[in-house]
């Protein structure tokens, strides 16, 4: 319990030192209008699957499914209509600004383990405990380093930075009400991605990326989605929604994440468990920021 509180104080004093300099960093373009947020808990590659939703053009996010983070250990996760903030915003609400949110970014680009353990860390970071999940010595090792090298850290090109979706009970982070979480979503200009129409038309590009047109897309992902089975370059070339969709746009994420000139927002090993799921909103987006292969 000491060693935990010491960590909790630890962070809230590097968070309060360097806040100004946390605030330099250009936030991303947002709404200031509500969105409809919906949770899953126990998501694919983070603690929840929020599906925001009633975006509309013209900012730097839009509708779709995104990795968050439970910010508030046992509070209530709601479907209500959120406000969006950029963690590291100057204009914050004020019961908001307590969180050390220059050691949460580090944290979110800095991760080890399995997604248990990132957000067992998260908890550890900003409360000193973690009620809901062990504190293994992955997550104990992930707040060691974000306390030694985090304070002052602004997320660039290639991270990921931490938007808050805030409930607007007034109640602030940690203390009761609905849950107040975070998501990650990629700095504007950092990631890049390649359409399956890209891939499809460009298999000169492949070598790179260790797979081959001919390789069988139920034997690389570990699904059974086809019989008779499909190459990959097959599944490349399909149209329409339901697997097809998801095929598709699996393998262009895929082979984005295996090429070493795209900076893709996920690993393979992750756009695997995408697939496996279905759940492949995350890959279509970020399939369509645009592909960086000379």
């Amino acid at each position: 319990m000491k060693k935990r509180l010491f960590l909790f104080f630890a962070a809230l004093v590097g968070f309060i030192v360097l806040t100004t300099i946390a605030w330099m960093m250009p936030c991303p373009d947002l709404p200031t209008t509500p969105v409809n947020a919906n949770y899953v808990i126990y998501g694919v590659n983070s603690f929840f699957d929020i599906t925001l939703s009633g975006i509309g053009s013209g900012f730097d996010i839009s509708d779709g499914v995104y990795r968050g983070w439970c910010i508030e250990d046992n509070h209530m996760a709601n479907t209500t209509p959120v406000y969006l903030h950029c963690s590291y915003s100057a204009s914050l609400p004020a019961n908001l600004g307590f969180t050390p949110w220059d050691l949460v970014n580090y944290l979110l680009n800095h991760k080890q383990g399995t997604w248990q353990d990132v957000q067992a860390a998260l908890w550890l970071l900003v409360w000193g405990s973690s009620s809901t999940l062990p504190v293994t010595p992955t997550a104990e090792a992930m707040v060691a380093d974000a306390l030694a090298n985090g304070p002052g850290y602004i997320p660039g090109p290639g991270e990921v930075v931490a938007i808050i979706l805030y409930t607007g009970d007034g109640i602030g982070i940690g203390y009761g009400g609905w849950q107040d979480a975070i998501i990650e979503i990629p700095i504007p200009g950092g990631f890049a991605g390649c359409t399956p129409g890209y891939w499809k038309n460009h298999l000169d590009s492949w070598a790179a990326t260790g797979y081959s047109p001919g390789d069988d897309f139920d034997a690389t992902f570990g699904t059974d989605f086809f019989a008779p089975d499909i190459t990959l370059d097959d599944a490349a070339n399909l149209g329409g929604g339901g697997i097809n969709k998801t095929a598709r746009h699996g393998t262009a994420a895929l082979l984005s994440a295996a090429h070493p000139e795209v900076n893709y927002p996920y690993t393979v090993a992750e756009v695997i468990a995408y697939v496996q799921t279905g759940n492949i909103e995350p890959l279509v987006i970020a399939n369509e920021l645009g592909c960086s292969i000379d």
